[in-house]
């Protein structure tokens, strides 16, 4: 669960508008309703296998969770090349038995 805290862009309250701010167009984000990854924040219980935990703010949230996708990736590598190994072994042993033993 995440939340969007008052957006600290918005200084120019006007009395009768929806969402607090001014609706005069401009260029700064500020004033586009934009609300960065620095300004959600996550409320949810810690996620043991990210550690995000509440109060993170979004980028910290994806920081955690990349961290733990290059892991992942780099022991797939890991794993896909030990399993192509393992693979080699058991056809030089099969090779051996049927040379030594026959079929």
């Amino acid at each position: 669960m995440a939340y969007l805290p008052t957006n600290p862009c918005c200084t120019n309250i006007a009395v009768n508008t929806t969402c607090g701010c001014s609706t005069s167009v401009s260029n700064d984000p500020c004033q586009t309703g934009i609300h960065y990854s620095k300004s959600i924040t996550y409320n949810g219980p810690i996620l043991p296998c990210s550690n995000v935990e509440p109060c993170d703010d979004l980028n910290v949230a994806l920081s955690k969770i990349d961290e733990l996708l290059c892991i992942l990736k780099t022991q797939q590598a890991t794993n896909t090349s030990d399993i192509s190994a393992i693979k080699e072994q058991v056809i030089n042993i099969n090779n051996t038995l049927n040379t030594c033993c026959g079929s």
